[in-house]
This record gives structure tokens, sequence and C-alpha cells, in this order.
């Protein structure tokens, strides 16, 4: 019986032991009056992203907490955020999110990502 519970706390702390931090970087440009507001996402490949809905379509944000809920919802939390720039054209803000993966698939698990080349 010992045998059993003792295998099976190391089968559930090893479990653990396998994920890390991995982290996505937003930007959020703010327009007013008829300047659209933008989202840009970058997950570590040198490469601006758009996030778009299922027709591939980019999905455009009502505000910069839209987006975080957003990504909240998919298990990534807000770790730092800034303002950049600030005017009368709108603003420009950058937010730091993180999410504990086990394999690098799980990193786009639920976004549809289309890259800027």
């Amino acid at each position: 019986m010992k045998k059993i519970l003792l295998m099976a706390v190391f089968a559930v702390f090893t479990m653990n032991v396998f994920a890390y931090k991995t982290f996505c970087k937003f930007q959020y440009f703010e327009g007013v009056l008829f300047i659209k507001s933008k989202a840009y996402f970058d997950f570590g490949s040198g490469y601006k992203a758009k996030l778009c809905d299922e027709n591939k379509n980019v999905i455009l944000f009502k505000s910069n907490i839209d987006v975080i809920n957003y990504m909240s919802k998919l298990g990534w939390n807000l770790e730092q955020n800034s303002i950049l720039e600030l005017d009368e054209k709108g603003g420009k803000c950058e937010f730091l999110m993180s999410k504990e993966v086990k394999t690098d698939d799980e990193i786009y698990q639920g976004l549809n990502v289309e890259f800027d080349k």
C-alpha cells in the first residue's frame, strides 16, 4: 500500500516538474474617432502576429482590457503593462503576459494566429 501511495505522489510531482512559463508581449494601439484600434502580439518568433477568428478574419478588440480578458480565458496571466505613447491620435500600450505550458504546442492552444512577415 505504501508503495502505491509513494508512486502516486511521485507521479503527481513529476507531472508538474516539466511545466515551464512562456511569455507573450502584445502592443495595443488605441485609435480615436475613425482610426481603428489594433493589437499586435509577439510570441518570441520575431514576427508580429494578429489574432484571427475561425474564418481567418482579424479580431478587432474594443479595448486593451478586452484583449486581456480574451487571453485570460485561454490561460494567459498579465505580468506587466506600460503606456508607451499617449497623444491626440490615440495611445500605445504594451503588455507582458505569461502562461504555464508543458509543450510548445500549448502556447498557441485556442489561438488562431496570423503572422506579419
